[in-house]
């Protein structure tokens, strides 16, 4: 009987105190996901242009430490991110960026859902997107309302 008692005593404790471990998920970014980026970065790139990073120095290189630092985090070994920026003639109420493989070119469509504002709005997009060379990429912005 107080074999049991301990037993249930055991169990008891581990039901009500879990084993202390690493809840804090690491978030990171996989291929096909993108994020949005602010910054001061976004008036140095081109309108309609892509950077491809194939590593932290690239990327930190395009969008400062800062935010590499706030961001979500990229695995550099297995991919690569192109960052887009551009400038649209409206407020922008909703950007989706997708990548396809042709041919061995990354084929990059993005699309801009534009608001009836009338400000001037600057964007800017991380997509992350399996190693690619930046000669081997083809950029397209779609913008609708």
């Amino acid at each position: 009987m107080k074999k049991l008692c301990h037993v249930m005593l055991s169990l008891l404790f581990m039901l009500f105190f879990p084993s202390c471990g690493n809840d804090e998920v690491e978030n990171v970014l996989n291929v096909g996901e993108m994020m949005r980026l602010e910054g001061e970065f976004v008036s140095v790139m081109d309108n309609q242009s892509c950077e491809v990073c194939n590593n932290v120095g690239e990327f930190v290189s395009v969008v400062g430490k800062d935010t590499y630092k706030t961001g979500p985090k990229i695995d550099f070994n297995r991919s690569a991110v192109v960052v887009i920026k551009d400038t649209s003639s409206s407020g922008v109420s909703d950007i989706e960026a997708a990548f396809e493989m042709v041919e061995g070119r990354c084929e990059i469509k993005v699309s801009v859902t534009k608001d009836y504002t009338t400000v001037v709005e600057p964007w800017c997009v991380a997509l992350v997107v399996p190693r690619v060379e930046s000669d081997n990429t083809n950029l397209y912005i779609d913008y609708n309302f």
